[in-house]
């Protein structure tokens, strides 16, 4: 969470209202339906969606806000709060020491402890000594596998190609050690990457969602390939399949400032603009025709832009391009000088998929029975998103199933 873009995708809040925005509960279970195509677990987006506003309103109360609102990838209507993801972290931190809570790093976990069926603790690694935790239960909350090179080329070897940008410590220790003790797993077959990212990403704010706000992706070719209000992870995949990887977002000063204006995660790509500097991974010139020249063939961009500019913002994109996001807001005209072309990449932020779980985050096993003692949340776990992923639902995952394994771990001790 640390390294995300803190956008944390929640439905019927103030800051909607206030901004005239109609959104319910019941739209965002049918966007992440739709998004997921049906493969989503019905009763865990549910229980996302619930408990997701209430730590989102528990977040609040305790003195941290969201920066902007913005509609993002999958969403049918604004939803993506977009938070200082430090700043929401910090506040767990000092909850924590507050309550005398201890919180060690540099702990390495090995093995769950399990006897008569039921988790007990766990085998750990910590200052040279092996010991072991003894524990009433055990939260699993490790993180996808996106760093194991073993894992993605078994359940994701399509997506080889494709760079990394998650934490760390993605490699999938916590599944494995889920699985040792017979958890199930769900949805392994849904990794892919996420397109918008420049050509050597270091970190989650390395990627753009311009797109969203009117840009069109071209490939080495000059033509356009793909519907760009599909989930940036749709897009990612349709990147891949492109000769040579390469390809390109097109948009114009307009769609910059109306991006700005927003204060995304992309904010930092394009500010330096307005100073006058134009940033290494972007190209920017008068006219269409000037910025093709960076790379790709001036007259085969200018004229696709012209026949989007005469289709699209009339509902009748031939790739099937009606909106910017997922049915929120209308294409516009690509017209207003400069242009820019950035060369984009597709990228691994996260697995989402994994354990699979109940709504009280107990996980289950391949008889589909609750493991005593054991629980997940976050990126380890599957069921949420299905074959596809809506911006700011892993933010949402993370808090609200921690908040549900929490409180369901605490009643065992009752």
């Amino acid at each position: 969470s640390m390294i995300s873009g803190g956008q944390w995708a929640v439905s019927e809040t103030e800051l909607q209202r206030r901004n005239g925005i109609l959104d319910t509960d019941s739209i965002f279970y049918a966007d992440m339906l739709r998004i997921g195509k049906n493969r989503n677990d019905p009763q865990l987006v549910k229980k996302l969606i619930q408990v997701s506003r209430e730590q989102y309103n528990w977040v609040l109360e305790h003195g941290v806000a969201p920066l902007a609102l913005s509609a993002a990838s999958g969403m049918s209507r604004p939803r993506a709060h977009t938070f200082d993801a430090v700043a929401v972290m910090n506040l767990l931190l000092r909850m924590a020491a507050r309550h005398n809570i201890p919180i060690i790093t540099g702990a390495r976990a090995t093995e769950l402890l399990m006897s008569n069926g039921t988790v007990h603790g766990a085998a750990v690694e910590y200052a040279g000594s092996h010991q072991r935790v003894q524990a009433n239960a055990v939260l699993l909350a490790s993180g996808g596998f996106a760093r194991s090179t073993e894992l993605m080329a078994k359940y994701a070897p399509n997506m080889q190609r494709a760079a990394k940008i998650c934490g760390i410590g993605s490699d999938g220790d916590g599944l494995l050690m889920g699985e040792a003790v017979g958890a199930a797993l769900r949805d392994m077959n849904f990794v892919s990457a996420s397109y918008g990212f420049v050509r050597t990403p270091a970190r989650i704010s390395d990627m753009t969602l311009i797109y969203y706000a009117g840009g069109i992706i071209l490939n080495q070719a000059g033509k356009r390939f793909v519907d760009e209000s599909l989930s940036y992870k749709e897009l990612g995949t349709a990147s891949l399949t492109e000769p040579g990887y390469s390809t390109y977002i097109l948009f114009d000063d307009a769609m910059r400032r109306e991006q700005m204006r927003q204060r995304p995660n992309d904010w930092r790509l394009w500010h330096l603009i307005d100073q006058g500097r134009v940033p290494d991974y972007v190209y920017k010139a008068d006219s269409i025709e000037d910025a093709a020249a960076a790379g790709l063939n001036p007259a085969v961009v200018t004229s696709t832009v012209e026949e989007y500019n005469r289709l699209a913002p009339h509902g009748k994109d031939p790739l099937g391009r009606t909106s910017l996001s997922s049915g929120w807001g209308t294409p516009q005209e690509i017209k207003s000088p400069p242009f820019f072309i950035m060369p984009a990449v597709a990228a691994v932020m996260g697995t989402y998929c994994g354990l699979t779980i109940t709504p009280d985050a107990e996980v289950l096993n391949q008889k589909k029975q609750i493991i005593p003692g054991l629980y997940a949340a976050g990126e380890v776990t599957g069921g949420f998103h299905g074959a596809s992923y809506i911006t700011g639902t892993a933010f949402a995952k993370a808090h609200a199933f921690g908040r549900i394994a929490g409180m369901a771990m605490a009643r065992r001790l009752l």
